[in-house]
């Protein structure tokens, strides 16, 4: 014998389900696609504070490098009396403020890039993955 079960009446509950099902899709793919966006918009921002942080490090590289010029002719302008105590004194707060303000920036430099280096999981600086093997980025 040969069994055949039709169903005459269908009430719409398998329907429904699949519906149901195909919008908890779309609002998952939409969830992981704000994720994606978010993290790229994180990234970018990362690399833009790097850069930030790169220039005002140069900046005051150049700023460290005059102010110290300019503490060592103050320094040789008082040897030979040309200054007194006091502007040499105003020299040296001058080389301690550009050595503070290099130092400030390149501690934002490197929380930066340590900062990027924990939202992507790769260390840009040695071209490596921080989770294992080693993958090329380019």
């Amino acid at each position: 014998g040969f069994t055949l079960n039709i169903s005459l009446w269908d009430s719409g509950v398998n329907e429904a389900e699949v519906a149901s099902a195909r919008a908890s899709l779309r609002q998952s793919e939409a969830r992981l696609k704000n994720l994606q966006d978010r993290a790229v918009l994180e990234i970018q921002s990362a690399v833009r504070q790097i850069t930030e942080a790169r220039s005002s490090l140069n900046v005051l590289e150049k700023t460290r490098a005059v102010a110290q010029r300019s503490y060592d002719i103050s320094a040789a302008r008082f040897e030979n009396g040309d200054i007194t105590a006091q502007e040499l004194a105003n020299a040296r707060d001058g080389l301690t403020r550009a050595r503070r303000s290099y130092l400030d920036a390149f501690i934002r430099y490197h929380l930066s890039v340590a900062d990027l280096k924990r939202q992507t999981l790769y260390d840009f600086e040695a071209d490596e993955s921080l989770v294992g093997g080693n993958t090329h980025v380019d």
